[in-house]
């Protein structure tokens, strides 16, 4: 159509959506551009520019190109869902969890969180988090119980056309061994989600409060992350990252990590992967974390994601290889999540998830054969 009639606005328009189908994001933004430019006066041609924009993971852009789809089609109501679905998407929310967990080891822990997401403006979000825990540890002479309490305030701002950057201030307290209390922070940057290949760096610092004993003992761990993603296509995607770091308790430990892996979705609702993740630390401490000088695990993942309205249900079973320190044998390891979801009204759901794992990417201590971790998670997700 087009190579008999250039200009032809549904032809551009189909053209460009086709593109980010096939994964093909910057080309179908080039061709909605094209559009636009054609006549600029087409409400057709904008939203189509919209839509470009908001499978880029772009929302302000998808915005304002919606609205001005509005100016010149005002009683369109396929133009009125759009920018009614995108203002959704930049509504104020909060989500409060709560969270009960447990293992082998005898950790007891019970989390109440609230996190709330404002955009001031569309491009700007600002997000808040606050978590209070109670936690308990069995002693030969009972219970060691302690809690913890911390806020954070991050903002994230996208930039034209989809880098991002993110800065975030909080703390966090507990009533361990000299009351310990960390200041916490965070920054980084993401490239465009637009690009087929893309990267980002965070930079992290923050107490660890995950168990009684490190509450109890006062841990702080500081990170540089470096991840890498590859879309060869529309259904397939490959992940790296390389991670340093470093824990400071008793004395300072390094801790470095790596992972790689990849995955594909098949079908409708499958999704299936494989991926390999190792860390290691410096020294062998007692400061209540998982410290071995090495520790590896290869995993088989699979992803069941299955939405029938109001209901979601989504199923998580990675099986894998496990090695714990240089000198210990390879073991099997097991993680499964399943959640099911139920929307309340639009942009409005309650879930209800639960895990279970056997490998030592949850371990806090040990790491030791036979460890396990469950936890059961209840969240609402309410727009407001």
């Amino acid at each position: 159509v087009l190579d008999r009639e250039p200009g032809q606005m549904s032809a551009l328009v189909g053209k460009a959506k086709t593109l980010s189908w096939a994964g093909r994001l910057v080309d179908g933004e080039l061709t909605a551009l094209s559009a636009v430019e054609t006549d600029r006066t087409s409400a057709e041609a904008w939203a189509g520019l919209g839509d470009i924009y908001r499978a880029q993971g772009r929302t302000a852009a998808a915005l304002e190109a919606y609205e001005a789809a509005g100016r010149f089609a005002p009683t369109s109501p396929a133009v009125r869902d759009q920018i009614r679905s995108v203002r959704l998407a930049l509504a104020p929310v909060a989500r409060p969890t709560f969270t009960v967990e447990g293992d082998s080891d005898g950790n007891r822990m019970v989390t109440s969180a609230l996190a709330t997401s404002w955009h001031p403006m569309p491009r700007l979000d600002v997000r808040a988090q606050g978590y209070f825990k109670q936690l308990e540890f069995p002693l030969s002479v009972g219970a060691l119980e302690r809690h913890a309490y911390g806020a954070t305030v991050t903002g994230v701002y996208q930039f034209w056309p989809g880098w991002t950057v993110t800065g975030g201030l909080g703390g966090s307290l507990t009533n361990g061994r000299d009351t310990p209390q960390f200041l916490a922070g965070r920054a980084g940057m993401r490239s465009p989600d637009r690009n087929a290949v893309g990267f980002a760096l965070d930079l992290s610092t923050n107490g660890l409060d995950e168990t009684a004993a490190l509450a109890e003992q006062g841990v702080r761990s500081t990170e540089m992350l470096v991840s890498a993603r590859w879309r060869p296509g529309p259904r397939s995607r490959v992940d790296a990252n390389v991670s340093v770091g470093r824990f400071d308790g008793t004395e300072g430990n390094a801790r470095r990590g790596g992972y790689v892996g990849g995955s594909r979705r098949i079908g409708r609702f499958f999704s299936l992967g494989a991926g390999y993740r190792f860390f290691s630390f410096e020294k062998d401490l007692n400061d209540g974390y998982f410290d071995p000088d090495y520790y590896g695990i290869a995993e088989i993942t699979s992803y069941w994601l299955y939405r029938t309205a109001p209901w979601t249900f989504l199923v998580e079973v990675a099986p894998g290889m496990q090695q714990v320190r240089t000198d210990g044998d390879l073991g099997t390891s097991l993680r499964t999540n399943a959640r099911v979801s139920y929307r309340v009204d639009t942009g409005r759901e309650v879930s209800l998830s639960a895990g279970y794992s056997s490998a030592g990417l949850t371990s806090f201590a040990t790491g030791d054969g036979g460890y396990d971790y469950t936890a059961l998670i209840l969240g609402f997700n309410w727009v407001f």
